[in-house]
């Protein structure tokens, strides 16, 4: 399961990803906060969706990226 940057706001168009949160190879639950995003507004803990492993990061923090980017999978 790919794990994106979602759109947090309506004219949200993307943003920095500051920091992870967990590591590959992480257990991770439903509503864990996995990584932070900081947009023009503010800066947010994204928490997961679903329960996984973490498998992949693809995107390191401190790269900027857009809304609905893939940053990393869920097994």
């Amino acid at each position: 399961m790919d794990i994106i940057v979602p759109k947090l706001y309506e004219d949200m168009q993307g943003g920095i990803l500051v920091e992870w949160h967990k590591e590959v190879g992480d257990e991770i639950e439903s509503g864990d906060e996995i990584f932070s995003i900081e947009t023009e507004k503010s800066v947010f803990e994204i928490e997961a969706e679903d329960d996984g492993k973490l498998t992949a990061i693809l995107v390191d923090g401190g790269s900027k990226v857009k809304t609905l980017d893939v940053v990393g999978r869920l097994e």
